[in-house]
């Protein structure tokens, strides 16, 4: 079974080992997911240097996820007279953009917890780049041309996300991962910020096709930087970082040489691959779909509001024209920035801190602080208990956005408030991927790929009634009933403190079970 497979075991090891303070490496071994544990291991040669390279690289790769699709906000009124379509059938190929979203993750997450993130990394931005010419040159007499490259264009460029996070997960352990995943968030999170902004000015000035021939253009170059200076990073290809794998996984250009000396034999060893497992697998143990659907409702309300802001700024502040709009959402991106970097840092202050508190609490009982088991671990509370604030922060915020937008306050007003959801959305949802990793690290890619499916799945749904409420009842009701069903997401952050470490024990029994037969 794939549980209990070398390539398992080896990123248990690796759970308990890489670390920027080898003082407490022993006694994190024993909470890792796995059942390996090593002793007096050593930490393998991944530098604070070279984590932060590799996650520099790997966020601007999950930048190039959300852009592509909030790039083509400001020109969704030009489309519509463009194509000849009403705001209803143009806001289809929102819709379909996240279909892909939600669904190719799911496979982009267990390939690259297969063969390799890099490769994958490579694979997906090269159907970007195909696409997004495809959409420069696409006639305005074929809507449907558009609908057809927008769906392939997702599917290109939405696994970034996924492959990042594995990356991450494969150099980080719990006590730091909350910090760098913190940083890697900035890229997702910014894009869709930062894509309006760009999007507003060329179609302003360039005109609408600039948007896609600029897209051709970002993704090859980045596509350029990851293909010279990005490592691959998965144990099972490249062990402990020492390991030298076949051209298609090394870097043209080595920036960091890395130190041999402090390798032990058992990170040294290549194991054989994982087989390929099914992501969907995961979504059936409670703790997951219970942490999964949380952050995605948090996730769609946010989709939400940046798809609708162009049109809802353009009709209540007519003063405004595309290149305006496109710099209002970068409040948004203001909020996100510090959400990701402040939540990053508490979440690695929470868990260390708790970690020294037991191991105080072991001294004091003097007992060997190796007997801490991975169950004992108050991991779900430790990481949760900073949530039930940013949930009313978020639902508060989105009630008042709604109204500020339907009353025509100061634009300051709903500007401020752009800010403060950024700031809770990507607080909730970089506490949730970081708990999830935390949860299954050895099918990372994999675990954050089924984040994507549900927060992707839920926001298509909600995108496409959105219009027909906003028309309906207008923006006050429309995001007042939103910020309640926000709201009603708290009872989830309790449920699971309560019940996550009941399915952790269980999990931890079975994968026991199942090496004993194997």
């Amino acid at each position: 079974m794939s549980d209990s497979s070398p390539c398992s075991t080896a990123n248990s090891i690796r759970e308990s080992t890489v670390c920027e303070d080898p003082a407490f490496e022993v006694s994190e071994s024993n909470w890792a997911i796995g059942t390996a544990t090593v002793p007096n291991a050593v930490p393998i040669p991944y530098t604070r240097g070279n984590i932060w390279f590799i996650v520099s690289l790997v966020s601007l790769a999950g930048f190039a996820s959300p852009f592509p699709s909030t790039i083509y906000y400001p020109s969704l009124p030009v489309l519509t007279q463009v194509f000849h379509e009403t705001t209803e059938r143009l806001n289809l190929t929102l819709t379909i953009f996240m279909v892909p979203m939600a669904v190719f993750p799911m496979i982009w997450g267990p390939l690259s917890d297969r063969w390799g993130r890099r490769p994958c990394i490579m694979a997906s931005l090269a159907i970007l780049i195909l696409t997004c010419v495809g959409l420069a040159l696409v006639p305005t007499n074929a809507f449907w041309l558009l609908m057809v490259l927008r769906f392939l264009q997702s599917a290109g460029c939405t696994g970034t996300v996924a492959l990042g996070a594995g990356a991450i997960a494969d150099i980080t352990t719990r006590a730091n991962r909350g910090g760098y995943f913190g940083a890697f968030n900035v890229g997702p999170m910014v894009g869709p910020c930062v894509g309006p902004v760009v999007g507003g000015l060329l179609a302003q000035y360039l005109g609408w096709r600039s948007i896609f021939w600029f897209l051709v253009i970002f993704s090859a170059v980045l596509l350029a930087l990851l293909f010279l200076f990005l490592p691959e990073t998965l144990p099972c290809i490249v062990g402990d970082g020492s390991i030298r794998p076949s051209f298609i996984y090394r870097p043209c250009i080595k920036i960091f040489r890395r130190d041999r000396s402090c390798q032990s034999s058992i990170l040294a060893h290549r194991p054989p691959p994982k087989p390929f497992c099914n992501p969907f697998s995961l979504i059936v143990h409670l703790d997951i779909l219970v942490g999964l659907f949380y952050a995605s409702v948090s996730f769609a309300i946010q989709f939400s509001i940046s798809g609708t802001l162009a049109n809802a700024y353009k009709v209540h502040y007519p003063f405004l024209n595309s290149a305006n709009v496109g710099l209002c959402y970068l409040s948004n991106g203001a909020g996100m920035v510090l959400g990701a970097f402040s939540n990053g840092k508490l979440l690695d202050f929470d868990y260390r801190r708790a970690r020294d508190k037991i191991l105080r609490s072991a001294q004091d009982k003097t007992i060997d602080e190796n007997v801490q088991s991975n169950d004992t671990f108050p991991l779900e509370s430790v990481r949760l208990q900073w949530s039930p604030y940013f949930v009313i922060m978020y639902a508060a915020c989105v009630i008042g956005w709604g109204w500020c937008v339907e009353k025509s306050v100061l634009l300051i007003g709903p500007l401020i408030l752009q800010a403060a959801l950024g700031f809770a959305c990507t607080s909730i949802i970089n506490t949730i991927m970081t708990l999830m990793v935390d949860l299954i690290p050895d099918q990372s890619s994999s675990v954050i790929a089924c984040v994507n499916f549900m927060r992707a799945s839920l926001a298509a749904i909600l995108i496409s009634v959105q219009d027909k409420a906003i028309s309906s009842i207008g923006y006050g009701w429309t995001y007042t009933i939103l910020g309640v069903i926000c709201a009603l997401m708290l009872p989830l952050v309790f449920l699971e403190i309560k019940v996550g470490p009941i399915c952790r024990e269980r999990r931890l029994q079975s994968r026991d079970a199942s090496s004993v037969a194997v």
